[in-house]
Parts: structure tokens; C-alpha cells; sequence
């Protein structure tokens, strides 16, 4: 059907996203882009900032395609995203992070016994087998610890941790399948990249460690914020 449609996605400003509203916009009748900011917002994910002019609307057939609503994700993530003076931008709930309320409810937090050591792997390959290259020689520091591994959905730890060389795994490791809401609440730390997981474990009351590698740009969505993160 070409009649008025409501079409909403996640924002994350790739070039298929510009594609989309292009094309939409050929050949619909009066669509209306809904652009749903997920996730956090990581200062040097550069796509999410753009120029002044390239965000300015205009009907010139070389201008940007841009949504009609950029949906932000909360009151901070809206102030980055009006650095770039997005059209449109509105402030709606952090649907990822509704989970959190109750566990900011707690008075206290009941962690494991012994301390449990999260790594959290990030849907980046290349960064995840990073960490994993970074622990290997430190692993002799970490027998005191239960290691859990949560990979992100879309990217097993197997191939990762034998490519790193962490194969097989060590007596108090485990490779963790449940979503990520039920593994933070009793870990005490978590070992973290890129991945908006470093937001959700401070409200947990964990422990953030945050490698940092010479190689690769930043992140981690709590670096802008000093005193959050161990790096």
C-alpha cells in the first residue's frame, strides 16, 4: 500500500538508513520516518554527529535524507544528539533499561560470595577478541574470581576464546547463555568494551573496568564520564 505510513527504525545514522528515506520517500504517500535512538551514545561514534548544515532541512536533491523525528533515548542521550541539531528531536523512554528500575529500587544488592568477574563481549569481533588477547597473560590474577563470559547475541565466545588462546577454559570459568539483566545483579565487576552493558552494570552496583587500547578509538559509552570506570 502507498497510503501514509509510520515507518520507525533504529537510529544509528548508517548510510542504509539514508537510503531508506530516500527511497520512502519516492514512493509512498506521505511516510513519516521515526528514527528510535536504542541504545547509548559513544562520543566517538561519529555518525551520530553531523554538521549543521548537513542536518538542516531542505528539499535540495543533494541534502542529507533525514528522518521527520529523531526519538532520543533519555535526557543525556538527547543533549548529544542536539549538539548536531537534528530536526525533529524528541526525548522518549530508555525501553532497553525499563529493567533497571526495580533493580534501583534495592536498598542492596546481593552479590555472589565469592566475587564473579563478568566479561562482557561486544557485537565488534575485533574488539571482543581484543579483551580476550588482553586477559590471556592475566590469568594467573584472576583464580580468585569466577569468571563468567557473556558473548552479545549475535557473536559466540567459542571461536573468540580459542583464538585468544584461552582454550580450554580454566576451571573457574563459564561460558554464560542468559541475557545479560540476570548475570549483572550478582557479579561484583565487569570487564567491558564497547557495549552499552557498562551502563547497565553501574546501576547494578558492579564494579566497570574499561580496557583501553592504543590501537582502536574509545567506546565505551562511560568514558565522557569521569569516576564511573576503572581504565
Amino acid at each position: 500500500s502507498r497510503r501514509h505510513k509510520d515507518i520507525i527504525y533504529f537510529f544509528e545514522n548508517h548510510p542504509w538508513e539514508k537510503a531508506l528515506i530516500s527511497a520512502g520517500r519516492q514512493h509512498l504517500q506521505k511516510p513519516r520516518f521515526l528514527a528510535y535512538q536504542h541504545t547509548t551514545i559513544p562520543r566517538n561514534l561519529f555518525s551520530y554527529f553531523c554538521s549543521h548544515r548537513d542536518t538542516q532541512p531542505s528539499k535540495s536533491p543533494d541534502a542529507m535524507p533525514l528522518p521527520d523525528h529523531v526519538i532520543a533515548n533519555g535526557t543525556i542521550m538527547k543533549s548529544l544528539l542536539e549538539e548536531s541539531n537534528f530536526h525533529g528531536l524528541v526525548e522518549a523512554e530508555a525501553i532497553r533499561l525499563f529493567y533497571l528500575e526495580k533493580i534501583l529500587s534495592y536498598t542492596n544488592l546481593i552479590k555472589n560470595e565469592q566475587p564473579t568477574l563478568l566479561i562482557a563481549g561486544s557485537h565488534d569481533r575485533t574488539e571482543t577478541l581484543s579483551v580476550m588477547k588482553f586477559i590471556k597473560p592475566q590469568l594467573h590474577l584472576l583464580d580468585r574470581y569466577n569468571i563468567w563470559v557473556k558473548g552479545h547475541p549475535g557473536l559466540p565466545m567459542e571461536p573468540i576464546l580459542r583464538e585468544a588462546g584461552i582454550d580450554p577454559l580454566p576451571p573457574n570459568w563459564l561460558i554464560r547463555t542468559e541475557d545479560i539483566s540476570q548475570l549483572l545483579p550478582p557479579a561484583w565487576g565487569v570487564l567491558v568494551a564497547g557495549s552499552t552493558v557498562a551502563v547497565e552494570a553501574l546501576a547494578c552496583g558492579c564494579e566497570v573496568i574499561v580496557p583501553v587500547f592504543p590501537d582502536a578509538l574509545m567506546m565505551n559509552p562511560l568514558a565522557d564520564f569521569e569516576g564511573y570506570c576503572h581504565r
